[in-house]
């Protein structure tokens, strides 16, 4: 070999050296690896927590961390798609407490968050983000280290606290004010919802003595250990054992069926109808109604609260929800219909009726044929139905409370001078009976439109 030949090689032997050390540039630099997302759960009010794993750097460099929070999953191509900017840029540390967005609380923490790493260059290489996830509260934890059960569970000694009540749940869903949206430690103030602060009156609960003698004002409907964002031991999401407000029908004696399951929002009317309704196959489980409510309110509940609500088909019928939709979910994802006219708890009139959650402290307001002007009204602003409804009252063009407000007209609410219920209720004279029961107050001059009908009382005023 020549000189020549020689020094050439001696060049290539250190180029190579060049490349594999780096010494050549920035450009040959080792990317961060991946962070792996351990947990992220609520850990005070208004607050989210994150634990991850650290990353690595081949070219040794410094490592600190951006984190992203968007209302979808989060990858690499939603970063791009979205424009999304870190919340927090250059930390350093493998856990952090962030403040919630604000409407992220009030849709019960299911955001999403992940982590990115990068190197401390002038110009930083970034990793690709971490598997995004959404804060769990109750529940399973992907992170051994944090210890959930003794949240509501005491190791020895006595319960504080007794672990199957109310005031356990109120720990966190309460324990504020009754003007307080948000409780002390989560987005939902569900303490305010049953009406069970001091000077409060509710006109009707979702729960009965039954329920409060056995100690299941809130297991009746929910599941203390499902999580709402589930993920397995690889850090993946799993919809299907995944269940929005943790809801669950007893079915059985020990017996539960998971219903508002992530993986099929349109099914979580089921949480209602399997006790308020017939007979139904639900995840492969046969439940009915009857035996459901039973076990979970009492051998008389179903027919205290009226037997079954599906037997038109609710699904097909002009409030289902393939018509109208609930509030709690966007236009794409029907949640709950149900929720459309009654309220989850408790409301300040009778049978939960609360317009769309309207949590209104007035025991009147939605009373008689108000709840139904809510949307039969040509002065209605209710948009969220399905495609091709502008307004529900549109479904055939009339505007049904101008209707009522003409001369004669059969009797819609109480006035002076017409009818007045005997039993203050929500909606009354279902039948002739209870209509011959209604007694009169200021009654005037009969005033005869045409509309006499055997068994009516002919002294009402028709307004």
């Amino acid at each position: 070999m020549n000189a020549v030949s020689r020094f050439r090689r001696v060049l290539a032997i250190v180029a190579l050296g060049c490349a594999i050390t780096g010494v050549a540039g920035v450009a040959n630099a080792a990317v961060p690896t991946i962070p792996t997302m351990r947990d992220a759960w609520v850990s005070d009010v208004g607050k989210v927590s994150l634990r991850w794993d650290a990353s690595t750097d081949a070219s040794a460099h410094a490592i600190a961390y951006d984190i992203y929070r968007d209302v979808i999953p989060i990858s690499s191509a939603t970063i791009a798609s979205r424009s999304l900017s870190p919340i927090v840029t250059n930390y350093v540390g493998l856990t952090a407490q962030l403040n919630a967005a604000a409407s992220e609380a009030t849709q019960s923490y299911v955001w999403y968050y992940a982590v990115v790493a990068r190197d401390n260059q002038a110009t930083p290489l970034m990793s690709g983000p971490s598997l995004s996830i959404s804060p769990n509260v109750h529940g399973y934890r992907t992170d051994s280290n944090v210890i959930t059960c003794n949240r509501c569970h005491s190791t020895h000694g006595a319960y504080q606290i007794p672990y199957k009540s109310k005031e356990l749940c109120y720990t966190c869903h309460g324990n504020t004010t009754a003007g307080s949206a948000q409780a002390a430690k989560s987005s939902k103030n569900v303490q305010a919802s049953f009406y069970d602060y001091s000077g409060q009156i509710a006109g009707s609960k979702h729960r009965n003595q039954y329920m409060i003698d056995n100690n299941k004002n809130c297991s009746a409907c929910h599941s203390p250990h499902r999580s709402s964002y589930f993920y397995d031991s690889s850090g993946t999401y799993q919809a299907t054992s995944s269940f929005r407000m943790m809801l669950r029908i007893t079915y059985g004696t020990s017996l539960y069926a998971y219903v508002s399951n992530n993986a099929a929002p349109a099914t979580n009317n089921e949480a209602c109808l399997g006790c308020h309704g017939a007979t139904m196959v639900f995840d492969g489980k046969t439940i009915t109604g009857s035996t459901s409510i039973a076990l979970a309110g009492g051998p008389s509940a179903y027919a205290n609260t009226g037997g079954d609500h599906n037997t038109a088909g609710y699904s097909a019928s002009a409030h289902g929800n393939a018509t109208i939709y609930s509030n709690d979910y966007p236009a794409t994802s029907p949640g709950v219909q149900c929720e459309v006219c009654h309220d989850n708890h408790g409301s300040a009139t009778t049978r939960l009726i609360d317009y769309r959650r309207s949590r209104t402290t007035d025991a009147n307001a939605n009373k008689q044929a108000g709840l139904c002007f809510k949307c039969h009204s040509a002065t209605s602003t209710e948009t969220n139905v399905a495609a091709g409804y502008a307004k529900p009252f549109a479904w055939n063009g009339r505007d049904v409370k101008a209707e009522f407000s003409r001369v004669s007209h059969h009797p819609a609410y109480t006035t002076t001078g017409s009818w007045v219920p005997t039993v203050n209720d929500t909606f009354s004279q279902t039948t002739l009976a209870e209509f011959n029961t209604d007694t009169l107050s200021n009654a005037q001059t009969t005033v005869d439109h045409g509309l006499r009908q055997p068994g009516f009382h002919y002294g009402i005023q028709w307004i």
